[in-house]
C-alpha cells in the first residue's frame, strides 16, 4: 500500500500462482510491462492506484486470474488500461482509463467482465472493448473522445451494454456480425461517423 512502483524492467506489482493480494494507492509507472499484472490463478484486488506510462498495460488479469478493479486511474499506458484475457474475471468499476494507445478497457478469450461507471477518454483505439468469446457486462460507463469507438463488440462476444453514455467518438458503439451483446438504453450522440452501427441486422 501506498509504494512507488517505476522503472521495473517487468511489472510494477505481479501477482503469480495461486497469491492473493491487495494493491491500493501505489504508484506505478514507467515500467517496461505491466502496471499491476496478474497470472495463473491469482486474486487481485486494485483499488486507488495511478498506472500510467508502462510499456504494456495499467492493469492485467491473465490466465484463470480473478480481480476487481476500483478507482484505479490508468492512463497514457502502451496498450489498455485495464486487459483481461484467457479466462479471467475482471470486475472494473469507478475506473478512469484515458490516454492509453489502444482501448480503456478491453477484453479477449474467454475473459468475462463487468465493467461498470468507468470513465474512458481518449484512448487510442476504443473506450471499452469484447472480443474473442468474452463476456461483458458495460454499465453506466462513459466513453468519449476515443479515436474508434466508445464500445466496440465482435466476434462471439456476449453480454449486456446499457446505461452508458458515448459520444464525441469515431462510432458511438459498434457491433460486429457475430457478437450476441445485447444493446439498449444507451445515451449515443455526437459521434462523428455514426452513434449505433450494429452489422448484424
Amino acid at each position: 500500500e501506498g509504494n512507488t512502483c517505476e522503472g521495473n524492467q517487468q511489472s510494477g506489482i505481479a501477482l503469480l500462482a495461486n497469491a492473493r493480494g491487495e494493491a491500493r494507492n501505489n504508484q506505478c509507472r514507467n515500467n517496461g510491462y505491466h502496471g499491476i499484472g496478474t497470472s495463473g490463478s491469482a486474486q487481485l484486488t486494485a483499488e486507488g492506484n495511478t498506472c500510467e506510462g508502462n510499456e504494456y498495460s495499467g492493469i492485467v488479469l491473465f490466465d484463470n486470474a480473478r480481480g476487481e478493479a476500483r478507482n484505479n486511474q490508468c492512463r497514457k499506458n502502451g496498450l489498455h488500461g485495464i486487459e483481461a484475457s484467457g479466462s479471467a474475471q475482471l470486475t472494473a468499476q469507478g475506473n478512469t482509463c484515458e490516454g492509453n494507445q489502444q482501448s480503456g478497457i478491453a477484453l479477449f478469450g474467454n475473459a468475462r467482465g463487468e465493467a461498470r461507471d468507468n470513465q474512458c477518454r481518449n484512448n487510442g483505439t476504443n473506450g471499452i472493448s469484447a472480443r474473442g468469446s468474452a463476456q461483458l457486462t458495460a454499465e453506466g460507463n462513459t466513453c468519449e473522445g476515443n479515436k474508434d469507438c466508445g464500445i466496440f463488440l465482435s466476434d462471439n462476444s456476449s453480454g449486456t451494454v446499457q446505461n452508458n453514455i458515448c459520444r464525441y467518438n469515431k462510432y458511438g458503439i459498434f457491433v460486429e456480425r457475430g457478437s450476441k451483446v445485447k444493446v439498449g438504453n444507451n445515451l449515443v450522440s455526437n459521434n462523428r461517423e455514426g452513434n449505433v452501427v450494429d452489422k448484424r441486422q
